[in-house]
């Protein structure tokens, strides 16, 4: 049986869930072939674990060793959980044998599952082609849409000061589109993200913690625009790192989510003034 790491916690799960169901079978089971009065739900649970053991015993079988048991002092060789769901056609001491090899078959079961080593799933594996890693990298850091549309052929192309500056632009653009405002760069960020009168509010601004944070970005708005977006500084800085490019990229990405998040307050319309009569 082939699994993987998911499949393992799911199985091992659901093992452990069957084993208390069939250890509270058996104590009602016994109680009853001891005379003792048991609710009436025993026989709705027999059928619950039956209809279990079917789902679940290819993995029994493989993880859990055999679970034939000798009865009649060797003279009678049953299967375990099969034996066990016909309790009444049973001795106690043969019901309370085929029991005890249905429940350790389980605990085996689960313990080989929580100690077997599989490789992880999902794992996507780099190209071969140094050529195509830089856009392997590209595409799994999952940047902000817009980001993408911006700067990934500039990117691809490996023109990285190109989608450096692409990727802040479409930040910039992103905020006075949203805000309406005529403003640009650094001086739109230090209005629209102001900390006492914000346009787009980040926060609830309720807390000191909320103003430190509305402040704070604030500032890495304005930074941005002014050290990475600024077409001076991208005009005299040729960006040939591409990790350091994706970090650029990355840190655009976040702005432009947290813009997007921000609620954009808008300022109160004037009430006309009453006219005297």
């Amino acid at each position: 049986m082939s699994i993987n790491e998911a499949e393992k916690k799911k199985l091992i799960t659901e093992l452990e869930q069957f084993l208390n169901r069939f250890v509270m079978y058996k104590e009602h089971a016994m109680a009853e072939k001891s005379g003792i009065a048991v609710a009436p739900g025993l026989e709705p649970l027999r059928l619950e674990l039956e209809r279990k053991y079917g789902k679940l015993k290819a993995v029994i079988e493989e993880y859990g060793g055999s679970t034939e048991v000798l009865l009649e002092g060797g003279k009678r060789k049953c299967e375990a959980f099969t034996s066990a769901f016909s309790y009444t056609q049973l001795s106690k001491v043969a019901f309370d044998v085929v029991m005890d090899t249905a429940i350790a078959a389980l605990n085996i079961a689960i313990g080989n599952l929580e100690s077997l080593m599989l490789p992880e799933t999902g794992q996507v594996h780099a190209p071969d082609n140094i050529a195509e890693v830089a856009n392997y990298l590209f595409d799994n850091m999952q940047f902000h849409p817009m980001v993408v549309e911006a700067s990934k052929s500039r990117f691809e192309s490996g023109h990285y000061s190109d989608a450096i500056f692409a990727a802040f632009k479409a930040v910039n653009n992103f905020v006075k589109q949203k805000t309406g405002l005529a403003l640009d760069g650094k001086g739109l960020m230090m209005k629209v993200f102001s900390k006492n009168n914000p346009i787009i509010k980040l926060n609830e601004g309720r807390t000191d913690s909320d103003k430190d944070e509305q402040e704070g970005f604030m500032h890495l708005f304005a930074g941005a625009t002014q050290g990475i977006r600024n077409p001076k500084a991208h005009d005299e800085v040729a960006e040939l790192n591409t990790h350091k490019t994706l970090e650029y990229l990355g840190f655009a990405s976040l702005l432009m989510r947290r813009a997007e998040e921000g609620k954009v307050k808008r300022p109160r319309k004037k009430q006309p003034k009453s006219l005297k009569s």
